[in-house]
């Protein structure tokens, strides 16, 4: 069978994985994102021509030389939803935390991390993988390869980002 993006999950444990009926809705939702991303850099020419401001230095700085755990860019967002695409620099993590009414979708992009959650075994999150992590569930994703880990973000509900200090 061929990996994909959306078929290279095993199941490890039904709480965290997707559901099918949530997977052609991701599915579906990313190929939206995809498509709209590639509309953007098409007529990158033409909205420069047309006034849109460049990022400052400083932006771009930040691009290329991201910090342990940084917010590459933000794909869409409402007040339901958010969608990003993060980065842990090598060993380091993102410190624990919970969500009180959001639920993370995490799909590893490149790389791979521990997703650690507290009273349940460590998920290893590599390239294709879609893990779930509901509401006020206390959580850390740890990168502990030498190689940066790049995940999509997608969270599901108000935003909010709790953090707990947790004793390793």
């Amino acid at each position: 069978m061929r990996k994909t993006l959306f078929s290279s999950c095993v199941p490890r444990s039904t709480d965290y994985f997707l559901s099918k009926q949530e997977l052609p809705l991701i599915k579906s939702f990313f190929m939206k994102q995809l498509l709209f991303v590639g509309k953007i850099l098409f007529f990158w020419p033409v909205a420069f021509s047309m006034g849109v401001e460049e990022k400052s230095e400083l932006e771009m700085s930040k691009l290329a030389n991201p910090t342990q755990n940084q917010e590459l860019q933000m794909l869409s967002h409402t007040d339901d939803y958010q969608v990003r695409i993060m980065e842990i620099a090598p060993n380091q993590s993102i410190a624990w935390h919970y969500h009180s009414q959001c639920t993370d979708i995490i799909v590893g992009l490149s790389g791979q991390a521990l997703l650690k959650r507290e009273f349940s075994p460590n998920l290893e999150i590599n390239k294709g993988d879609i893990y779930r992590v509901e509401a006020k569930k206390i959580h850390q994703i740890v990168n502990t390869s030498s190689v940066k880990f790049v995940y999509a973000l997608i969270q599901i509900g108000p935003y909010d980002f709790n953090k707990v200090n947790q004793a390793e």
